[in-house]
Formats: structure tokens, C-alpha cells, sequence
């Protein structure tokens, strides 16, 4: 991987037998297939600053970013904060046609009491995968555009089973237009965290999915910073979250985190 460090992970490492071929006797430290290119980078680089991490731990990167341009707040807050150690400034300039949102940037909870576990790996929700339909029924009502929209998540199941939801209701009930192009919004708008990185959109529905019975404990905790950072810096004017915010609360310091810029709502509410 080559980039920003504070961004998503290289989703495949390379194999141990393969770093110690190349590498030989002398690579010392640097024979870690976890380190990337960018990070051995940083390691030689002079030119450099100290990243506040938010365990307390300081990270050393070369040449870091400082002026941010895409986002507003609360994303910039929160990345800013989160992986970047508070010192980035934002010159981000106000959007030339700004959407109409429904309702802020907010966090959108539900009564998770009532609901059934899913099986194996399955991370998705169906009342979460309403919620956001019902969302972005709400900003099109304004003058927001499909196109305008992505839903990224953590996990693959949660991007399967949504795509899955959206495709099983009818053209009738979504109100499809040939400028929102089904196909490709469904294709290229729908995805994870990792096939997003370096795209943007107006608005961002993050949806965390997730069990709330204990069962998604250790797929709660493995979203880490660079995850929120990189879901919450593609939108440019706002983010809405969809999860359990009592359970992302307690078991995620970096949602947790997160959850402090957001106000937390019901559907209801929005």
C-alpha cells in the first residue's frame, strides 16, 4: 500500500515464505508483511510529524496531510480528531448546489431488543437496510439524487444483504427514474469501506449492521479508526449512521468517538 497510513489497510498481505525470499537475512524489522510501503516510507522520511493516536500511541508519518478540502463538519471533526492527531485545517469551500437534507448529520438508532440473530458471518439487519431506504426516500423528497448517495459498510454480507433488499422491492415503490440508472447506483453506490476509498459523494449512510445479542461482539471491536475515518471523509456535506448506538457505543471506542459529533435519533425523529 502506498498512501495515507490513516486510510484503509492493503486488504491482502503479502506471504511470509515470499517476504523472507526477497528480503533475505538483513531486512530486520522491515520483514513484517503487515507494514506497508507507505508506512517503510514514512520510517525514512525527515520530513515528518507526530500523529496522536487515539490509544494514547503516536505515529510517525512523512509529510502529512494538513489542509483537507472535501468535507465539512462533523466528518472533518471527526477525522481530524480521530486519525489525524487535531492538527489538519480545513479549506473546505461551500458547495455550489448543496443538497436539502432531511435532517443534520445524525446517528439513527433502533429498538434492537426484538431482533432475530442472524447465522454464521451475516452482518446485515434488515431493520437497518429500511431504515436507510426509508432515509433516502426522504432525501429525495428534497433535492437529492441517488446518484448524490452512497450506503458503505464495514462488512460484506451488510453490502450483499442491502443490494439484496433494494433489488427484491419494486420499481413502483423505490420510484426509479432513468436518470437514477438502477443498475449502476446498485453496482457502484452499495459497497464496503475498502471499495470506496478514494471516492466522494454529497451524502454517506454508513451502516454498521451487526447483532446487538453478543453474537457480533468481536465484528463490532475489529472496525477500527481508519475504517470510520475513511466511511466518514467520502461524504462532503453530510453522514448518517445506522446502528445499535448503545451496543457501537460501549464495545467501539472509535464510533463511540464518532457518536460524540452526532446527535442520536430514531427514524421518527428524522
Amino acid at each position: 500500500m502506498l498512501g495515507d497510513p490513516k486510510q484503509i489497510e492493503p486488504v491482502q498481505t503479502v506471504q511470509d515464505l515470499f517476504v523472507e525470499r526477497i528480503g533475505g537475512e538483513g531486512i530486520g524489522k522491515y520483514r513484517s508483511k503487515e507494514l506497508s510501503v507507505q508506512s517503510l516510507a514514512d520510517a525514512q522520511n525527515p520530513f515528518a510529524g507526530i500523529i496522536k493516536n487515539l490509544d494514547g500511541s503516536e505515529s510517525w508519518v512523512g509529510c502529512p496531510l494538513v489542509i483537507h478540502r472535501r468535507c465539512k463538519d462533523p466528518m472533518f471533526t471527526v477525522a481530524n480528531e480521530l486519525s489525524y492527531g487535531g492538527f489538519m485545517i480545513n479549506k473546505t469551500m461551500n458547495p455550489k448546489e448543496p443538497i436539502e437534507p432531511c435532517k443534520e448529520s445524525c446517528w439513527i438508532t433502533y429498538d434492537a431488543s426484538n431482533i432475530e440473530s442472524s447465522t454464521g458471518k451475516d452482518r446485515y439487519i434488515q431493520v437497518q437496510g429500511q431504515i436507510a431506504f426509508e432515509l433516502i426516500q426522504k432525501l429525495r423528497a428534497r433535492n437529492t439524487k441517488f446518484k448524490d448517495i452512497f450506503i458503505i459498510t464495514p462488512f460484506k454480507s451488510v453490502k450483499y444483504g442491502f443490494k439484496k433488499y433494494m433489488e427484491s422491492l419494486s420499481d413502483d415503490i423505490v420510484n426509479w427514474t432513468k436518470e437514477d440508472n438502477k443498475k449502476d447506483w446498485l453496482e457502484d453506490n452499495i459497497g464496503t469501506v475498502h471499495t470506496f476509498q478514494g471516492k466522494e459523494a454529497k451524502v454517506v449512510i454508513y451502516m454498521l449492521g451487526c447483532q446487538s445479542d453478543g453474537s457480533a461482539n468481536g465484528a463490532i471491536k475489529w472496525v477500527n479508526a481508519n475504517n470510520v475515518n475513511v466511511a466518514f471523509t467520502r461524504a462532503k456535506e453530510y453522514v448518517y449512521v445506522i446502528g445499535d448506538a448503545t451496543k457501537w457505543a460501549e464495545l467501539n471506542k472509535n464510533l463511540a468517538f464518532a457518536q460524540r459529533y452526532l446527535p442520536v435519533y430514531t427514524l421518527e425523529d428524522i
